[in-house]
């Protein structure tokens, strides 16, 4: 097994940039209606619905892209981990948390527009946001504190 490189001390740099960017990536997506007097899918033209439904498919689809990116970032970080006891839970928790993730965001994603494009905007947002906090609380601080134990081991 290869051995923690020293310099991965820096993990917890990259996976805060990470969370900081995929905040900034989202947020908005909830605001995409420009129409401010009285926000209503049903009333906007044709032409104008269809380019909301492009803008929130697009945010969609990159911030799906970027989380399996940074998803594949982290559980390398995992993988260069020795296995004690606690590394090994940690990891199948952390990993199964991305899964179950991954899946939720995608039934998310799959029901836009079913109701108002417009509330499931501002959900997703409120979804990755949220998620985010709580993922970087719940695993990623203690991922970033095994990493920094074997790393200067």
């Amino acid at each position: 097994m290869e051995s923690v490189p020293r310099d991965l001390n820096l993990a917890g740099v990259r996976i805060d940039r990470d969370h900081r960017a995929l905040t900034k990536l989202i947020e908005g997506v909830g605001r995409i209606c420009t129409e401010t007097a009285q926000p209503d899918c049903d009333r906007c033209p044709a032409q104008r619905y269809a380019a909301c439904i492009a803008a929130v498919a697009d945010v969609g689809g990159r911030v799906m892209v970027f989380l399996l990116d940074h998803f594949a970032y982290e559980e390398r970080l995992m993988r260069l981990l020795p296995q004690t006891p606690r590394v090994h839970r940690h990891c199948l928790d952390h990993r199964g948390e991305h899964v179950e993730f991954s899946t939720r965001y995608n039934g998310f994603v799959s029901r836009l527009g079913s109701d108002s494009l417009l509330a499931g905007a501002q959900g997703l947002e409120e979804l990755v946001i949220a998620w985010t906090r709580e993922h970087a609380l719940k695993y990623d601080e203690e991922l970033t504190g095994l990493i920094r134990l074997y790393a200067c081991a």
